[in-house]
């Protein structure tokens, strides 16, 4: 008679509300048959996040972030306020924690996000509705074709067409494969990089500190392209 509560997993809420573009040698079998299952960490190039309102820094309230990363626990911001917090607001042997919601993180686990525009729902507009099908044994969504008789293949998850295309993910798929992850991750450096250098140029008072932690963000976003 007693209905038993799951153990809440923040990294459920990540899967469940984000779109993910991961490398095109990821394992997603085990996502294909089941929704809750978890793509490894390591193959995700880049996270989408839909949302109205343009993404902003919970520190030093930017918006849009410059060089914006997500944590594992949904949170973002800029690459060197949380490369700055996870440096200086930690314990000696312990892991740095996020500032919204005091989970454990890691400058290694921080992803690139981009914001996926949502526009709500207006009285007296007119919208655009998409038929899609998917496998009986599969949970990846596809656009229907011929009516909707179009059987899918297993696990056929959609691909990215071109980095140019701003690392888009797929409108209906959770995954979408890319095989252009080292050019987004030096896009991101570019970005971090030039951000930087026009602090300097204007003479802002907190660029050398900043230059510092933009530059730790720099050799993360460089390790990781090496491990991918």
């Amino acid at each position: 008679r007693t209905a038993r509560r799951g153990v809440y997993r923040k990294e459920l809420f990540l899967q469940a509300n984000f779109r993910f573009l991961v490398a095109d040698w990821a394992d997603l079998k085990g996502s294909a048959t089941d929704p809750d299952h978890m793509v490894d960490w390591d193959d995700v190039v880049l996270v989408a996040a839909g949302a109205r309102e343009p993404l902003s820094c919970p520190v030093c309230f930017d918006e849009p972030p410059a060089c914006a990363q997500v944590t594992l626990c949904g949170h973002t911001f800029c690459f060197a306020c949380i490369a700055r917090h996870a440096v200086t607001n930690r314990r000696e042997g312990e892991p740095a924690k996020c500032p919204m919601c005091f989970t454990p993180i890691r400058l290694a686990d921080l992803r690139t996000v981009r914001r996926r525009p949502i526009a709500p729902p207006a009285a007296g507009a007119k919208m655009r509705m998409s038929l899609l099908s998917r496998h009986r044994d599969s949970s990846v969504p596809r656009p229907a074709r011929g009516g909707g008789r179009d059987v899918l293949a297993l696990a056929e998850w959609p691909r990215s067409r071109h980095v140019a295309d701003g690392g888009a993910c797929d409108v209906y798929a959770k995954y979408t494969l890319t095989g252009d992850e080292a050019a987004l991750a030096e896009e991101e450096r570019t970005a971090l990089e030039a951000r930087v250098a026009k602090m300097a140029e204007e003479g802002v008072a907190d660029a050398e500190a900043e230059l510092r932690y933009a530059l730790w963000g720099c050799d993360v976003l460089q390790t990781r392209t090496q491990a991918w």
